[in-house]
């Protein structure tokens, strides 16, 4: 329960929670499922050590896989000017045409000339 109440502290994070699945919420709003989690908890004494390994690995996989670091770097490296992303876009179809063509020609191949 004190985990919970660790991760719940706005509406923001009952929402966060609600849409990875990770809780459901049949109350009348994420406020009410905040002030539920923080009221519940408020008087018990937590053993935090009991799910620091917990939290650590969370933060771990947090940090190793920040997307929104990720598509900022992206971003602004790669898909800095408008046309990058049509450029990309247009190098994909391409590169996958090419192999799509390449595979059937070299079924179409094997079919005429069986080893």
């Amino acid at each position: 329960m004190c985990f919970m109440d660790d991760l719940i502290n706005s509406k923001e994070d009952v929402a966060v929670l609600v849409k990875s699945g990770i809780i459901q919420n049949w109350l009348e709003s994420d406020e009410v499922v905040t002030d539920l989690f923080n009221s519940i908890t408020k008087h018990i004494l937590a053993d935090y050590s009991s799910y620091s390994d917990t939290c650590k690995q969370m933060n771990e996989f947090r940090n190793k896989f920040n997307v929104r670091q990720l598509k900022a770097v992206l971003k602004q490296d790669y898909f800095n000017q408008p046309w990058a992303v049509v450029y990309f876009i247009t190098g994909v179809i391409i590169q996958t045409t090419s192999s799509i063509i390449e595979a059937v020609t070299s079924v179409q191949d094997s079919k005429r000339h069986p080893s």
